[in-house]
C-alpha cells in the first residue's frame, strides 16, 4: 500500500472574514487540491485565532483535511518574535511531521526536521511599487523573502510576469521556480439569471446601469485614477451609469475616502457597498455594464477572471500580470493616465457591438483557468519536492 503523503500548509491568509486575493487564492488551491488527492494524502491546515475571538470565513471541509488552531499565540506575536531573530519551527505549530511543507503567502517557518518546504511568492509590489506597501509590511517582507527563497526546495509564483521579477531581482535559478495560476470556480462564476441580477440590485439599492470595481480600496489598485477618470466622462454617460466601489478598506485608503466625499457632494453618482461576499459577487458582476480594474500593479488579477467568467466586459491596466489574466479579452488602458482610461470607459460603454464582443471573449478567456488545473500542477511539484 503508498505511502500516504502528509502536507502541512500555512492557511492563514484564507482564514480571515474578508479575504484578498492571497486568501482566495489560499483557499480555493486548498480545496481543490484536497479533492484531487483524496486518500493519498493528509493535509494538516494550519491557522491563528487569538483566544477565538476572530471570526473565520468559511475553511473548506474534507475527509482529509485536518485543522489545527494556535488560539494562546497571537499572530502578531509570530511576526514580533521573527523580527528579533526568533523564526518559530511549523511543527511546533502545527503539532504533527509532514512530508512537505506548504507556506501561501511569503513567509516560511523553518523545520525541526528538513521537512522540504515550498513558498507562494505572489508579487514583488514592495520592490517595485514600494509606496502602495505599508511600511511595517514592506519591511518585514524585505528583510525575510530572501530567508524564504534561501530555505524553500521550490518557488511558487500565481504567474510568468511575478517568476520573471523574481529570478531578476533575487537572482533565483529559474528551474526551481515554478506557475501555479489561480483558478476559478465556474461553478459559482457565470452569468446570471436577470431574477438573481435583480435581487442583489434591491439588496444593495443599486441603480439599472453601473459600472463596478472590486477589490480592496488601496493605492496599488489606482482607485484615484478610476475617480478621475470617472469624473472625466461625458455628463450623459456620468447620468446613465454609476459607478459601484465593492471592497474593504485598504491601507492608505484616506485619501480615497476623501476623495469618494468629494465627488458625492458634487453630485457624481459613485456608490460605496464595502466587503461584498463572495456569494453575492456573481450576481453583481454579471448586472454591471462593464468592470473598471486599471490597478498599478498585480501578481495575477482574480477579479478580472471573476468578472469575465460572468459576462461582463472588463477593462484592464496594460501592466504586471493583467495581460496574461486577460489575453485579447479585455480593453487594455494605460493605468496612469486617468484620461485613457476615461476615453476607454466612454469608447466600451458607446459601442454595444464592441461591448459584446469583448463579452464573448471574456467568457472563453476565463474557460483557460481552473483550480482543477492549479491543483494538479502543485501536485506534480509535490512530487517532484518530496523526491
Amino acid at each position: 500500500m503508498p505511502k500516504k503523503l502528509r502536507i502541512a500548509i500555512d492557511i492563514s491568509s484564507a482564514a480571515r472574514p474578508d479575504r484578498s486575493g492571497v486568501g482566495i487564492y489560499t483557499v480555493k488551491l486548498v480545496e481543490a487540491l484536497a479533492q484531487q488527492l483524496g486518500s493519498s494524502a493528509h493535509i494538516t491546515a494550519h491557522y491563528y485565532n487569538f483566544l477565538g475571538q476572530q471570526s473565520i470565513a468559511q475553511l473548506p471541509r474534507s475527509p482529509n483535511i485536518e485543522y489545527k488552531v494556535s488560539r494562546l499565540i497571537p499572530e502578531k506575536l509570530i511576526n514580533l518574535v521573527r523580527r528579533v531573530g526568533l523564526n518559530i519551527p511549523f511543527e511546533i505549530l502545527t503539532k504533527t511531521r509532514a512530508d512537505i511543507h506548504l507556506f501561501s503567502s511569503y513567509l516560511v517557518h523553518p523545520s525541526l526536521f528538513k521537512t522540504p518546504t515550498l513558498c507562494v511568492i505572489h508579487d514583488l509590489a514592495y520592490i517595485d511599487l514600494p509606496d502602495t506597501v505599508s511600511p511595517k509590511n514592506r519591511q518585514d517582507l524585505i528583510s525575510f523573502v530572501p530567508w524564504s527563497i534561501k530555505y524553500s526546495k521550490s518557488i511558487i509564483t500565481i504567474s510568468e510576469f511575478t517568476k520573471n521579477r523574481l529570478v531578476e531581482h533575487y537572482n533565483v535559478k529559474p528551474e526551481i521556480v515554478s506557475i501555479v495560476f489561480p483558478g476559478i470556480d465556474h461553478g459559482h462564476f457565470y452569468p446570471r439569471p436577470n431574477a438573481e441580477i435583480e435581487a442583489i440590485r434591491k439588496q444593495f439599492k443599486l441603480p439599472t446601469d453601473y459600472i463596478l470595481f472590486t477589490g480592496n480600496l488601496e493605492p496599488r489598485k489606482n482607485i484615484l485614477g478610476m475617480l478621475e477618470a470617472y469624473e472625466q466622462l461625458d455628463a450623459s454617460l456620468r447620468d446613465k451609469y454609476a459607478l459601484v466601489l465593492a471592497g474593504s478598506r485598504g491601507w492608505l485608503d484616506q485619501t480615497i475616502q476623501n476623495e469618494i466625499k468629494r465627488q458625492q457632494e458634487a453630485g457624481v453618482r459613485i456608490v460605496q457597498l464595502g466587503y461584498v461576499d463572495s456569494a453575492q459577487l456573481p450576481a453583481l458582476y454579471s448586472g454591471a455594464t462593464l468592470f473598471v480594474f486599471p490597478s498599478l500593479y498585480e501578481g495575477f488579477g482574480i477579479p478580472l477572471l471573476e468578472a469575465m467568467a460572468c459576462g461582463t466586459p472588463a477593462i484592464a491596466g496594460n501592466n504586471s500580470s493583467q495581460l496574461e489574466v486577460v489575453g485579447d479579452a479585455a480593453m487594455l488602458v494605460n493605468s496612469e493616465s486617468s484620461q485613457d482610461i476615461a476615453k476607454k470607459i466612454g469608447q466600451v460603454l458607446a459601442d454595444k457591438a464592441l461591448s459584446k464582443s469583448m463579452a464573448t471573449k471574456g467568457l472563453d478567456q476565463a474557460k483557460k483557468f481552473n483550480w482543477q488545473i492549479s491543483a494538479m500542477r502543485l501536485s506534480k511539484i509535490f512530487s517532484k519536492t518530496s523526491l
